[in-house]
């Protein structure tokens, strides 16, 4: 997909997909290496999906759906470069995580920091359903990241193409 490389942060991208009625991190699929870009431009898969493998974006997935049952998809993606200042125009509605407001009971490893910050998201947004992307400034030692939510892999293909047309990245075509 042109244009993804763009996109993918540091600490690397991955994709989660949930079964129905998911509960907890072991209920959701996602790459167990995540995927990497290299100094090329190519877009790299590392490992295959696994059950329980990326505890950061099922924690994200499954906060969103605690508000949006609908959602099964969640993609972890970097937030620089524009990125965010392209969501609205891109028809993508956006919550923001406040870090700055979490309380000290929530601990910062294994997604619970990322599963309150977007359940507290969700739950201040009038129209949760509506919800499909997540913009996480980040902190000291924290990557600014980008989730963006969906109810299906063709639909979280269809937003992440309107984002990287509304980019400049012209001729995105879901492969």
């Amino acid at each position: 997909m042109a244009g993804l490389k763009r996109l993918v942060p540091r600490c690397r991208a991955n994709v989660a997909v949930c079964v129905p009625f998911a509960d907890d991190a072991s209920d959701v699929a996602a790459f167990s290496g995540g995927i990497v870009g290299t100094r090329d431009g190519r877009m790299i898969v590392a490992g295959g999906p696994e059950f329980g493998a990326s505890e950061f974006t099922a924690q994200v997935l499954l906060a969103a759906r605690r508000l949006n049952p609908e959602l099964a998809c969640a993609m972890t993606l970097g937030l620089g470069g524009g990125v965010e200042d392209a969501l609205g125009p891109a028809g993508l509605s956006t919550v923001h995580m406040a870090r700055e407001s979490k309380p000290d009971y929530v601990p910062d490893e294994g997604g619970s920091l990322e599963f309150w910050g977007v359940f507290e998201a969700f739950k201040e947004h009038s129209e949760p359903a509506s919800i499909r992307a997540v913009v996480d400034r980040g902190s000291m030692g924290r990557e600014p990241l980008l989730r963006i939510l969906a109810r299906d892999p063709a639909e979280l293909m269809a937003l992440l193409c309107r984002l990287i047309d509304e980019l400049g990245v012209s001729g995105c075509v879901a492969e």
